[in-house]
């Protein structure tokens, strides 16, 4: 299949590019449409194979989302399959990775406490003014239970890491939002929705429709996740 964008009133797979958009708006739907045939045709290939997530293979509809989502962000093919997750409607990736993109576009992201029962991250945009403070965020473990999100297992089983989480997450949208272009960290939608550990684990399956990506390997699937 040709990477050229179809010409007005042309069909691109499934998708029919509609004739007089001549706006920005119009533009993104043809580039959106290319894009997605290619990425059809590449997610037919990898789905059949073990590199991508179990809940992926044998559905090129719901690699190709994945992808689709995945190239907003920056990231490669496997990247996004092995990457993002669906999580109570929502897209999202782990907090490690949300720092992997801020820093990728040349920001800085640092921990300046880290214990289990405090975090403190520290942050700066690329091109700030000295004289412009860093950003910062600091979880404690008694400002998560006071907002209710200690209730979660995991801030029973590792509560620095969900603290991390918390801070490491605030700090990149701060600086960074269109590096992120607004997505949440799964940690962070797991504790808005005040999982518990009774809540289903398993990842199920993304529409296309919904452009909804992956799990990042080799983390555990989050409770309360569905694959994108």
């Amino acid at each position: 299949m040709s990477n050229e964008i179809a010409p007005f009133g042309a069909t691109n797979g499934d998708v029919t590019i509609p004739s007089g958009l001549g706006s920005t708006g119009g533009d993104l739907i043809r580039e959106a449409a290319s894009l997605w045939g290619t990425s059809y045709q590449l997610a037919q290939a990898i789905c059949k194979t073990s590199i991508v997530p179990a809940h992926f293979r044998g559905k090129p509809d719901e690699c190709a989302a994945a992808m689709v989502y995945g190239a907003t962000l920056g990231l490669d093919p496997i990247g996004a399959l092995k990457g993002l997750y669906n999580v109570h409607g929502s897209v999202s990736m782990y907090a490690r990775l949300m720092v992997s993109l801020v820093l990728r576009d040349g920001h800085d992201v640092w921990t300046v406490e880290s214990t289990p029962q405090s975090v403190t991250v520290h942050g700066r945009r690329k091109g700030w003014p000295e004289d412009r403070p860093d950003e910062s965020s600091t979880w404690t473990f008694a400002r998560a239970d006071k907002a209710g999100y200690a209730g979660n297992s995991k801030y029973k089983t590792d509560p620095e890491a969900m603290l991390y989480a918390k801070a490491a997450s605030e700090v990149c949208r701060k600086i960074a939002p269109d590096s992120l272009n607004g997505i949440y960290s799964v940690e962070e939608m797991q504790l808005e929705a005040k999982i518990t550990p009774a809540a289903p684990a398993a990842p199920a399956a993304v529409t296309a429709a919904a452009f909804k990506p992956t799990s990042p390997a080799p983390e555990p699937a989050p409770e309360g996740v569905d694959a994108v």
